[in-house]
């Protein structure tokens, strides 16, 4: 998984050289990933939402071999459609809570 950000430019900040942006490899074995997403529980952990209806997490540099939620038997994948974000409830790591949006 490759990630790119962009964010708001002020006019007062000069725009960065090309040589300024970098890459850096994420993780690898992902099926059509298009959200990253990290909670606000200290925990370091990156979630990965893939199209197909599956949520994974890198942890430590390392993909996880478990899913942290799998509904790929109910999405539809095709096109635009399929699984297309994650949002963490604000008091995540107290109480766990998070919502998936097809």
């Amino acid at each position: 998984m490759l990630v790119v950000g962009c964010g708001s430019i002020q006019r007062t900040n000069p725009i960065p050289s090309p040589r300024a942006i970098g890459l850096q490899l994420v993780a690898s074995g992902l099926t059509a990933p298009l959200d990253l997403e990290q909670p606000n529980d200290g925990s370091g952990r990156l979630f990965v939402v893939e199209q197909r209806g599956t949520i994974k997490i890198v942890q430590n540099g390392a993909l996880l071999p478990q899913p942290f939620l799998d509904v790929s038997n109910k999405v539809i994948f095709k096109g635009e459609m399929g699984l297309l974000g994650l949002t963490f409830h604000p008091a995540f790591q107290a109480n766990g809570r998070r919502r998936a949006a097809a």
